[in-house]
């Protein structure tokens, strides 16, 4: 991956798209770390949330969301950076972020994990992220499957990776490798 390049990493919550992609542009001589979570905590009233039933509300400030990550990347990249981007992104929005980071090369890592080794992680992290996923009988696992099903599978043309029983620093550097 050469500089001026964006690299966003995605895949479901606790799945460690976060920690791979700080490791990740770590690796670069130069590396910048955009952090998709930052964007989300920017709204602090108004917000409107991604549900198993997203209103057009929130999925306008998901689009919007897509939109500032991508500018932050490409500006980043313009500048000689390789810009690793951690966010949740499915394949109808993929292209937006495309669109957005153009004509920066962009490369999309899908990172992935069984559904009961999600829910594990997100027990530890003790975060909430699924709540808005969870059923009245509380099966994160089930959440897991609901929001895996409206994510949907991996965009074509994704680097797939397992990170079960993987560490952070394994996957950083098994994706910095086949991204070369």
């Amino acid at each position: 991956m050469t500089a001026g390049a964006v690299v966003v990493v995605a895949g479901l919550q606790a799945v460690g798209k976060s920690t791979v992609a700080r490791l990740l542009a770590q690796r670069y001589e130069r590396g910048a770390y955009v952090e998709g979570d930052v964007f989300y905590r920017m709204v602090v009233s108004g917000r409107a949330d991604m549900t198993p039933a997203p209103s057009d509300e929130a999925i306008r400030q998901l689009r919007l969301r897509y939109r500032q990550q991508a500018l932050v990347a490409a500006s980043f990249a313009t500048e000689g950076f390789v810009a690793v981007l951690a966010t949740v992104v499915d394949a109808r929005h993929a292209a937006l972020l495309a669109d957005e980071v153009a004509p920066h090369d962009l490369r999309l890592v899908w990172l992935d994990a069984p559904d009961d080794v999600v829910a594990a992680r997100e027990r530890e992290r003790a975060t909430h992220a699924y709540d808005g996923w969870l059923a009245p009988d509380g099966d994160l696992v089930a959440a897991v499957g609901r929001l895996r099903a409206q994510v949907g599978p991996p965009p074509p043309g994704a680097l797939v990776v397992d990170t079960t029983g993987r560490t952070p620093d394994q996957t950083a550097a098994d994706v910095y490798e086949a991204l070369r």
